[in-house]
């Protein structure tokens, strides 16, 4: 359940969690803004997605990198 949305100069920013079951394996944490998102599913090492103007899409600046177990 996304939690109420802040306000700041640049825009509207959404913090949330999301559960993932089946079978239980965490939770995801977001942040995300009209240009972008941060995805983290231990909050510590966070997925950082920026919304490209060209295609509409999210894109990833650190999919390659292996987490730290």
């Amino acid at each position: 359940m996304p939690c109420p949305n802040l306000y700041l100069e640049t825009g509207e920013i959404q913090a949330y969690a999301i559960r993932r079951v089946n079978p239980f394996i965490g939770v995801l944490q977001v942040i995300e803004t009209e240009g972008g998102r941060a995805i983290s599913s231990n909050g510590v090492v966070w997925e950082i997605e920026l919304r490209t103007e060209r295609s509409g899409m999210w894109g990833s600046l650190n999919k390659q990198t292996k987490e730290a177990v």
